[in-house]
């Protein structure tokens, strides 16, 4: 006998986290178009750069937000039972790879600047800096608002990519007030490559962590999960054992149960109890058990041999 709860879909969650990425977008809109616009009239490459980082955090947050938004809207079917919800991992593993090419664009760009040095209009291009700063500030802030950053996948690539944003920043102020007061232009590149280098870091990290849930790594210790489900009362043992992640919000299970339960129409409180102990320790909410008696064990073992 197999019991099964129904896919969970947090979509109050789910929500308050596409606002957060839509408010971040708009914010990182206006910062674009100010780096771009006050690039060009100051002179300052660094600034140019930057905000083509920053279009490029849109481009990769617009992606999460469109899957975020049909994961949420559109109803798992029989062609897709468990939703669109595994868009999530596609979306972060773009922003993963996009945060690598970045770096190596920085990089690039970094060498360069040690052998032609730009005049810049220092204090426009030091002032929109210190805007865009405080502009990718207040969006770290409000993408880490419910702590998702922690533990959403899609909004720790896209915090990731607006900390390469804010120390882009940061580089570009440190750079330009360098060459400012100690006329030495060979700090900002300096910065650039250890900026690049962190970027690198997140990338590598988050489209890792992507294809391992791609992979289906299994999220928990079965060891532990099984022993404190063998603690149960009623359980025998416990075999079969599947645990997988469909997205960095919904865990599944299968398992086998054998209880020494008379029959299998007795094991509705049995499978409350495992299901719980899943959900409060593991963080599981979808969870299928098959439940077999000790005599239905006993009986297939018999049979086995008796065909041998």
């Amino acid at each position: 006998m197999q019991k099964k709860n129904k896919i969970y879909k947090n979509n109050s969650k789910n929500k308050i986290t596409g606002k957060n990425l839509l408010f971040a977008l708009t914010i990182l809109i206006i910062t674009f178009l100010a780096e771009l616009i006050g690039g060009l009239i100051s002179g300052s490459l660094a600034l140019v750069s930057d905000s083509f980082h920053v279009l490029t955090d849109i481009l990769s947050l617009g992606l999460t937000y469109i899957a975020l938004n049909i994961a949420i809207y559109k109803e798992p079917s029989k062609q897709f039972p468990f939703g669109f919800h595994r868009l999530e991992v596609f979306a972060t593993i773009f922003n993963g790879i996009t945060l690598v090419f970045i770096a190596g664009f920085i990089i690039s760009e970094a060498l360069d600047r040690f052998s032609n040095p730009s005049e810049i209009n220092i204090f426009l291009a030091l002032t929109i800096a210190i805007v865009g700063l405080g502009v990718n500030l207040t969006s770290m802030l409000i993408l880490s608002s419910h702590h998702e950053h922690k533990t959403d996948m899609n909004i720790r690539s896209a915090w990731w990519h607006i900390m390469g944003d804010t120390l882009a920043s940061v580089g570009v102020i440190i750079g330009l007030t360098a060459i400012y007061f100690f006329k030495m232009p060979v700090i900002d590149p300096v910065i650039a490559v250890l900026i690049s280098l962190l970027l690198l870091k997140g990338g590598i990290s988050v489209t890792w962590e992507a294809i391992r849930l791609l992979l289906q790594e299994c999220p928990i210790d079965t060891g532990q999960a099984k022993s404190l489900i063998k603690e149960l009362p009623h359980v025998l043992d416990v075999d079969g054992m599947f645990f997988w992640e469909l997205c960095s919000h919904i865990r599944i299970g299968t398992l086998h149960v054998i209880t020494d339960l008379a029959e299998i129409k007795e094991t509705h409180r049995l499978y409350d109890n495992i299901k719980d102990l899943l959900r409060e320790k593991f963080n599981i909410k979808n969870v299928t058990i098959q439940f077999k008696t000790s005599q239905m064990v006993e009986n297939h073992s018999h049979s086995l041999h008796h065909e041998h």
